[in-house]
């Protein structure tokens, strides 16, 4: 018997769309990473401005940092769904 290429083309198709859905996955993670790493930097570098133009050096700086820490944290926790599945339950003794 020949295999028909045809026979394989739904179980193809599944495999792609899963493909493209973990990668957009995978990008929105990265995008989340990049968020948490920008908003330290401009906080810190404004914290660090700010310091020069009052003299404070590093009491703003670490404001900043700590500040945009905070942030990012926070909008990863608010965009990233909580896990499914997890462990299975006890079953019971009844």
């Amino acid at each position: 018997m020949v295999n028909d290429p045809d026979d394989n083309a739904g179980d193809r198709s599944e495999s792609v769309r899963e493909r493209v859905r973990l990668q957009r996955e995978l990008g929105r993670y990265a995008g989340l990473g990049l968020q948490l790493g920008a908003s330290i930097t401009v906080l810190a570098l404004g914290g660090y401005w700010l310091d020069g133009r009052l003299g404070t050096l590093p009491l703003f700086l670490l404001l900043g940092v700590f500040a945009g820490f905070v942030g990012g944290t926070i909008a990863i926790i608010r965009k990233v769904p909580p896990p499914t599945g997890g462990r299975p339950s006890k079953p019971s003794s009844d």
